[in-house]
């Protein structure tokens, strides 16, 4: 188990998933992009330590797309609450 962050997405239109993470040696980080298929991770990003103090770590990973708002065949339809 790491002690850094970790955080992964999904891309919906094209399947591909990324993962931003630690790996190898502590100052190891970077992101990849990982093959549902296969599982296999190639590192698309690095972000190892340089040195410079920086430890930067990404979390709330995330990709833009148009998605389709559902489309709900059976809506709720006069819908009553009643408090006791």
């Amino acid at each position: 188990m790491t002690a850094f962050f970790q955080s992964a997405c999904c891309n919906m239109q094209t399947g591909s998933i990324y993962w931003a993470s630690n790996y190898g040696q502590y100052s190891d980080y970077g992101i990849f992009e990982v093959d549902p298929s296969t599982g296999s991770a190639k590192l698309i990003g690095d972000m190892s330590y340089d040195g410079t103090n920086n430890e930067d770590q990404l979390t709330g990973l995330t990709t833009l797309e148009d998605v389709e708002q559902p489309r709900f065949v059976n809506a709720v339809s006069n819908l009553g609450v009643s408090f006791v």
